[in-house]
């Protein structure tokens, strides 16, 4: 019968024999895609191994953790940011919505037509009473689809744009993974349903705030019957557009007419820095 001989039996030059294979097979194996590379930390035997051997010598080199924190920290500041090509410093974001924003709410109807399922929110505005008519509750993930909407038509100027997908994750600051990627076609999924139903809204060609809405026989606000500039929605369509057998893809966006002449052609709107408002 053959037995192994454990290492604690063995002799000094035996042990420095058989670590000295196991860390040349290990550099074999691994070659160019060593932990040791990625994570900077010292693996197996450092005095056989050509990574560790590298990164002790690179270390051994390197002034005390205090002061290597130190000139870390200087070099990041001395070196230039790079920022997106698409980055702008500041968007426009339409008035509209501070006087009747999104809000997360319980107070809203069901309201069921056709099989179709539609969520009734009535909600306080800057004004007074306003209406918003969707197929699900607001998420805050729908709040920063809608900043990257409003952020990349400011970029192009114009009211149909497209972008890459990974454009909005890095916008989002978000990893690129299949969540985030569902995160926003959701997003704009809602952001299509939206409609506003807003009684006291600017008219911007009368330059004044509308009061003409009609009433109910109950005194209420007729919410079916405002003028055709008081209702609007924020985004006619998007196309989610994929190229064949590969992961790249991009998102095709047309904002509504009247919403874009709210903010474009009218200027109503403020300029927002689009880091500091994003949740």
């Amino acid at each position: 019968m053959n037995y192994q001989i454990s290492e604690n039996f063995r002799t000094e030059s035996e042990l420095r024999s058989i670590r000295k294979k196991r860390a040349n097979d290990c550099y074999k194996e691994y070659k160019g895609d060593c932990i040791v590379e990625s994570s900077n930390t010292i693996r197996l035997h450092p005095e056989f191994c050509n990574y560790c051997k590298k990164l002790k010598s690179k270390i051994s080199q390197l002034p005390f953790k205090k002061e290597r924190s130190e000139i870390v920290l200087k070099e990041f500041l001395s070196k230039e940011i790079k920022t997106p090509k698409y980055e702008i410093q500041k968007f426009k974001f339409p008035i509209d919505l501070i006087d009747y924003p999104i809000k997360k709410t319980k107070d809203f109807k069901i309201i069921n037509k056709k099989g179709k399922s539609t969520l009734e929110l009535f909600l306080s505005g800057y004004y007074g009473e306003y209406l918003i008519k969707t197929f699900r509750e607001f998420k805050i993930m729908d709040y920063r689809i809608l900043l990257a909407v409003l952020y990349f038509a400011d970029y192009h100027k114009d009211k149909t744009f497209n972008n890459k997908f990974i454009d909005w994750l890095d916008l989002l600051e978000v990893a690129d993974i299949p969540f985030y990627r569902k995160s926003i076609t959701m997003g704009m999924d809602f952001l299509s349903d939206l409609k506003f139903y807003t009684p006291y809204i600017y008219d911007s060609q009368l330059k004044r705030r509308s009061s003409s809405f009609s009433l109910t026989e109950k005194g209420e606000i007729d919410f079916s019957n405002l003028p055709s500039f008081s209702v609007f929605h924020l985004i006619d369509s998007y196309h989610h557009i994929r190229q064949k057998d590969k992961r790249k893809s991009k998102i095709k966006v047309k904002l509504s007419d009247i919403f874009y002449k709210r903010i474009f052609l009218d200027k109503y709107y403020t300029l927002i820095d689009f880091k500091k408002i994003l949740p």
